[in-house]
């Protein structure tokens, strides 16, 4: 995207195929039909292999990705904001770690509905079979099991 928020570029490939693979031509249409060798590659942690870091770390180029603090290390020394160097594999990079207790206790509080939602689903025998979407209260309840007076009951997952 341009300054103003306009695409330069844009690819269409299959739904099955790895978006990953489709970065690298989208970047190099970029430097062809505008010239621009000096960018910051800004994306979510799906496009943020350390082979399209690598890309993105060459020449005038920078990257910016988003990463999950549950796939690092725990820390647990009350953590609002870090910064330091972070070196996976091969490539030298420059973590920035930021948390929100704000942010934390409004994710607790919808996590908190949805669980209230399939406890709901649960009561009420209504549980569906499909669950498509990653936010789906469904998600919270697990497969029956046998209790120990014999009964089969669904067991709630949190």
């Amino acid at each position: 995207m341009d300054g103003d928020g306009i695409p330069l570029a844009f690819s269409l490939f299959p739904e099955n195929a790895n978006e990953q693979t489709s970065l690298k031509p989208l970047e190099e249409k970029v430097l062809q039909d505008f010239g621009c060798t000096k960018f910051v590659y800004c994306s979510d942690a799906g496009l943020g292999s350390e082979t399209i870091k690598k890309i993105n770390h060459a020449g005038e180029r920078a990257f910016i990705v988003t990463q999950s603090i549950k796939k690092l290390n725990k820390d647990d020394n009350g953590l609002y904001y870090k910064d330091e160097p972070y070196t996976p594999l091969t490539l030298h990079q420059r973590l920035i770690v930021t948390y929100s207790p704000k942010y934390a206790r409004y994710q607790k509080t919808i996590r908190d509905v949805q669980v209230e939602h399939a406890e709901k689903m649960l009561n009420s025998g209504k549980v569906k079979k499909e669950r498509g979407n990653p936010n789906d209260p469904a998600r919270f309840i697990g497969k029956a099991t046998v209790t120990e007076d014999g009964k089969s009951r669904n067991v709630s997952r949190s």
